[in-house]
């Protein structure tokens, strides 16, 4: 008899259980698979149907009368958020503001890296980047430790005065997102030459100092390419309407 008593129990708790998963299923998903959950529903009530009393039909109501309201709720407080968001930040001047921000970002490091490429502490700084990158090694053959800082530098502040032009010229945009884009793709190449990785807290993920510092070109490297796609894209639409 105790035996009996406590597989019915659990036999009801289980028929609980089942209702209460049926009332989770959404009402669009009962109305695009209606054969299916009808089936499902049949059988296992059918099943159970011994085993589930009173208290379960209560417990499956409730579960259904909690998920509508909760998700009404949602529903409520989502719109209100998106409304307040709507009036108080729009989305207009956010992303403007976006795109200022993210092209400021590009252009000072630019500018005041470059700057600083013709300090003597910026060359010493060079060497073991330049000399440790198989790609850029020739640098110091070509043009010497000084003379290899001064060309990126030149560079780096060229790029900077064109990404500053860019709101107001297409072929600006263009040719600074390219030299961007093209000055970060090989910084973030030196990151497969050098060692990044602290290698006194176990080597990958863990960056050093070298890894810590180049790792950001990957950020500057998605805005520029962004700059110089917007640019080409604006200017490729000056092309045509000049056609027509």
């Amino acid at each position: 008899m105790p035996e009996q008593h406590d597989r019915r129990c659990g036999q009801a708790w289980l028929g609980r259980l089942i209702l209460c998963a049926a009332s989770t299923v959404s009402a669009e998903a009962r109305t695009r698979a209606p054969m299916t959950f009808s089936i499902f529903f049949l059988f296992t009530t059918k099943k159970y149907a011994p085993r589930i009393d009173v208290e379960c039909l209560h417990i499956y109501a409730s579960c259904i009368q909690m998920r509508e309201t909760i998700m009404q709720h949602l529903s409520t407080t989502t719109g209100q958020l998106a409304g307040l968001l709507d009036r108080f930040a729009p989305a207009g001047p956010i992303k403007s503001a976006g795109r200022a921000v993210a092209l400021a970002g590009v252009i000072l490091p630019l500018a005041m890296i470059g700057i600083l490429k013709f300090t003597q502490i910026e060359i010493d700084a060079l060497k073991p980047l330049i000399s440790g990158t198989p790609w850029l090694a020739w640098l110091y053959l070509v043009f010497g430790e000084a003379g290899a800082a001064y060309l990126l530098g030149s560079v780096e502040l060229l790029t900077a005065a064109l990404l500053v032009a860019s709101p107001w010229s297409v072929r600006a945009g263009a040719a600074g997102g390219a030299l961007a884009s093209l000055t970060f793709a090989v910084t973030v190449s030196t990151m497969f030459a050098l060692p990044i990785w602290e290698s006194g807290s176990g080597g990958f993920p863990w960056l050093n100092a070298t890894g810590s510092f180049l790792i950001k070109d990957v950020a500057l490297l998605g805005t520029s390419l962004v700059v110089l796609g917007e640019s080409l894209a604006r200017l490729s639409g000056t092309s045509i309407q000049g056609q027509r």
